[in-house]
């Protein structure tokens, strides 16, 4: 089996969005997401009001994902009182080709209100680290 690490990492600059750049694409077949690690900053009182950052990743589309509103998104939950949340997973999807090169967004519901990757600043996200299995890097499975 492959493993494809993606991490979202903070900078000073709020975005929502990140860019993500792989050595090479990954044509399409079943991934199994296996865990996932959320970063979180707090307010004064040491909580962070959201418990899921909903993730908009682009080889997730289709009907890969179907919640009550089509939003197509990936909910990850989160302690709110933690830095810092680890959690396993055993989600297979039929995902599409994994382009080299493409953007992750994070928002703070379903809606698509965003939730900043953002460095110093209260209630924002620090990172967001995603690990996927998969079967093989090769062009033709």
């Amino acid at each position: 089996m492959v493993l494809l690490h993606v991490e979202a990492k903070a900078t000073s600059t709020a975005t929502n969005k990140y860019r993500v750049n792989l050595t090479h694409h990954i044509p399409a077949q079943v991934m199994t997401l296996k865990k996932s690690v959320v970063a979180i900053t707090h307010n004064a009182s040491g909580e962070n009001p959201n418990h899921v950052v909903y993730i908009r990743a682009p080889f997730l589309t289709n009907y890969e994902i179907t919640s009550t509103n089509d939003s197509g998104l990936l909910p990850v939950s989160f302690d709110p009182k933690a830095n810092r949340t680890a959690a396993t997973y055993d989600i297979k999807f039929k995902v599409e080709d994994v382009s080299q090169q493409f953007d992750l967004e994070f928002f703070k519901d379903e809606s698509g209100t965003a939730f900043n990757l953002q460095t110093g600043v209260n209630n924002t996200l620090t990172s967001v680290h995603l690990w996927f299995e998969y079967s093989t890097n090769q062009n033709f499975i």
